[in-house]
């Protein structure tokens, strides 16, 4: 449900999951999905992460997480190339590993910095820096942004779906707790 100023609500169309999208946790026909759009430079987003990993070690057999990129590169100028950083690093079975090496080292990135950081997670820095100049990466983030914009009215980061419930501004962890807890017990 999207709450409109004038305390009505609709119901937006939950974003399809593929099966080849960057997520942890639970599996299974009972699973809960958090979906996040977030920006790697938003220190909002950085707060965030704290809460959906708190959420993930709470309900590890209800919670399946889901992680979009809707970099803001007017306000964050690196954004693009991590979330394209994370998507390079993903093509060595390692997303995860980049995602928080990122937000750990959020206020100190470029390429040559994001290299760097592949090289620690032991990645092949020659077939990464291939993939973080890769138009098809950088494609699928655009799309994945565009997708939000569009169709699920997004403007900001982070926003959160869960199951279909759309939040934009009260990420706290109360709020996204209930959430899933409602979810859970319906």
């Amino acid at each position: 449900m999207l709450n409109l100023a004038n305390n009505h609500s609709i119901q937006l169309a939950f974003p399809h999951i593929l099966d080849n999208e960057n997520s942890k946790g639970a599996e299974g026909p009972s699973t809960i999905t958090l979906l996040e759009y977030g920006d790697y430079e938003c220190e909002f987003c950085l707060n965030a992460r704290a809460i959906v990993d708190n959420l993930l070690k709470t309900f590890p057999t209800h919670l399946k997480f889901v992680y979009r990129h809707f970099p803001n590169s007017e306000i964050h100028p690196t954004a693009l190339i991590c979330a394209q950083a994370a998507e390079a690093a993903d093509r060595q079975g390692a997303f995860w590993e980049m995602h928080d090496q990122i937000f750990q080292h959020q206020r100190h990135l470029d390429k040559h910095k994001l290299v760097q950081l592949a090289s620690r997670l032991g990645l092949d820095t020659e077939q990464f820096s291939k993939d973080l100049n890769s138009t098809m990466i950088h494609d699928q983030i655009l799309a994945h942004m565009e997708e939000a914009r569009k169709y699920l009215g997004v403007t900001g980061t982070p926003t959160f779906f869960v199951n279909g419930t759309h939040r934009t501004t009260d990420w706290t962890a109360r709020n996204l707790w209930n959430l899933v807890k409602a979810q859970i017990a319906s």
